[in-house]
């Protein structure tokens, strides 16, 4: 009798353990069943979310969300969030698994303070249908590219301290003023001007880097999660951006009452992209040019595009728009009498001699215009590796303490980008070193002499308080 009841008394108590074990390894499987909604695909568990998410269509679904309204967005951030509860912190499956928890992290970091609230003004959702922005609308109406459907994500921080984790990493270059994340997340930063000058340029560069990002998001939301596998080059995806969105020209605002120059550049690659794009469009004539980009982006194949030239690889077509962007003809409308050609060439390079004879004798004036444009050279030196030049101007007047819009001196940018021979000729001429300088040089890669140029200049300290 003993044995029996114990038998009896097993068989009824190992069940209840066994569904008890289950509902704490997964809770959400008991009375919960997540949807995927646009996918149309059927109510998945927490058992099966793991093999869903390694599924082409599932993995589609979260890193490329489509959603047509903020109505749609919670729904699908109580999606999202079931989801990731299911995956928890546990090691991922596949490598699928883990961008589409990173992509989760990402939505629902991207949208949380506006769900369930009226007030969105810092998150705005973009329809790359039916939006007016240049860039767009001339891929468009004039390239003939269909958009991709569901929204866009931008949202607009002031600082980067506002911005959740995931997103802050990609703006690790100080110089970003927006990017793409991703296939349809574009972060801009919203910095406050200090005049009237600053806040002028600030719009009219920030209109032309949104439309760039938006041309990132537009061509990323049409591959989808392809871009994970076979996305387009930089060359192509920086090129369209820039070409399309007019982003590749530099901004510069006078501000007569402050007495400064406040200048946004574009970065080199930038300007090679743009003379490739500007390359190909002169040579094509626009209408063919817009077919054979069409036709390289519905095929995701940009390698239709160098194939029209003959070229097998960009940097062979990119060599052949560096040689024609130097020997381009010259507009007829600049031509003059073959007789003068020889007088304005004298007195060009007449000119040319003399500017730079008079900047190299004669001391900058405090707050003047050459203070101004030398500093600036100054700035452009550093970044650019010249340390012959950035000896020279510091010799010409330039100051070594001046800052740029960002708040960043020359000093600081030499420590940034590791450039110890213009650190050393910037604190001969006078730079000043200080203890934060040190200790954000000490927590980057930087060349043991730079640390050491900082250190020598600085007074002792206690160990302990450093």
């Amino acid at each position: 009798m003993v044995g029996r009841s114990r038998s009896r008394l097993r068989y009824r108590v190992l069940p209840c353990l066994a569904l008890l074990a289950f509902q704490v390894w997964c809770p959400a499987f008991v009375g919960a069943r997540q949807s995927l909604g646009p996918a149309n695909l059927e109510s998945v568990s927490c058992l099966e979310v793991a093999s869903l998410l390694d599924s082409d269509t599932g993995f589609e679904t979260l890193v490329n969300p489509v959603v047509d309204s903020f109505a749609q967005i919670e729904q699908k951030f109580a999606e999202f969030q079931g989801l990731r509860d299911c995956l928890g912190d546990t090691a991922a499956a596949s490598n699928r698994v883990s961008i589409s928890r990173v992509y989760m992290d990402l939505f629902i970091e991207f949208v949380a303070p506006y769900i369930g609230r009226e007030s969105r003004e810092s998150l705005e959702l973009v329809d790359l249908s039916t939006t007016t922005d240049p860039g767009i609308r001339r891929l468009r109406e004039d390239v003939g590219l269909q958009a991709p459907n569901g929204l866009i994500f931008v949202r607009y921080f002031t600082r980067s301290q506002q911005m959740p984790a995931l997103v802050r990493r990609a703006f690790a270059n100080p110089q970003a003023q927006a990017v793409t994340i991703g296939t349809r997340y574009v972060a801009v930063l919203t910095p406050v001007a200090r005049s009237l000058a600053q806040e002028n340029l600030l719009e009219d560069a920030r209109a032309a880097t949104f439309s760039h990002e938006l041309i990132h998001a537009f061509l990323n939301a049409r591959l989808g999660a392809g871009i994970f596998e076979a996305g387009f080059p930089d060359w192509f995806h920086e090129g369209m951006a820039i070409h399309f969105s007019g982003s590749g020209r530099g901004h510069v605002a006078i501000d007569h009452g402050a007495g400064s120059v406040f200048s946004i550049e574009p970065t080199v690659e930038y300007e090679q992209y743009e003379r490739v794009f500007g390359y190909m469009e002169s040579q094509l004539g626009a209408n063919e040019f817009h077919r054979a980009v069409r036709e390289a982006v519905d095929a995701a194949e940009p390698q239709l595009l160098i194939a029209r030239f003959g070229y097998d690889s960009f940097d062979e077509l990119q060599r052949q728009a560096e040689f024609w962007w130097r020997w381009r003809p010259i507009p007829v409308a600049l031509l003059v009498p073959p007789q003068l050609w020889g007088l304005l060439l004298a007195a060009g390079m007449g000119s040319i001699v003399f500017w730079r004879l008079w900047r190299r004798w004669q001391p900058a004036v405090p707050g003047s215009a050459l203070e101004v444009g030398v500093n600036a050279d100054l700035f452009e030196a550093v970044k650019s590796a010249n340390d012959v030049e950035v000896t020279y101007l510091l010799r010409s007047g330039a100051s070594p303490d001046a800052l740029d819009p960002e708040g960043w001196s020359p000093l600081r940018w030499a420590v940034f980008l590791n450039r110890t021979r213009a650190v050393e000729a910037l604190l001969g001429a006078g730079a000043e070193p200080s203890r934060e300088l040190l200790l954000f040089a000490d927590s980057r890669e930087t060349d043991p002499a730079i640390l050491r140029l900082l250190a020598d200049l600085l007074p002792p300290t206690d160990d302990r308080t450093f």
